[in-house]
């Protein structure tokens, strides 16, 4: 199959889309050069920088990720715990008097 490249460029220029070429096994894709240098300057960019710490110094960058976050929280106010006053509650009417009724004959 004979393609004509002069084509395929002044198609991608007037459409902005890359091109993709297949041969055989193999996978090419056809694209502007300022779109391949801003592709690698993103996965630069995005590098994960985790994987080259060590196991201490991913749990020190946790922890000051953690603070923080905590740092940037709201305070909680003076939190009640109303679970001894339910308990309290709970007891008060086991211990009222129980009445029972029995069918009278």
């Amino acid at each position: 199959m004979t393609v004509d490249l002069s084509k395929i460029l002044g198609t991608m220029k007037q459409t902005g889309d890359r091109y993709i070429i297949q041969d055989g096994d193999n996978t090419y894709v056809l694209m502007p050069f300022d779109d391949y240098a801003a592709l690698l300057n993103q996965e630069i960019v995005n590098s994960d920088p985790v994987n080259n710490m060590s196991e201490e110094e991913f749990l020190g960058k946790i922890n000051t990720e953690i603070a923080e976050w905590k740092s940037t929280q709201p305070e909680v106010i003076n939190q009640v715990d109303f679970s001894q006053e339910l308990d309290n509650k709970g007891q008060e009417k086991e211990e009222e008097d129980q009445y029972y009724l029995e069918p009278v004959e």
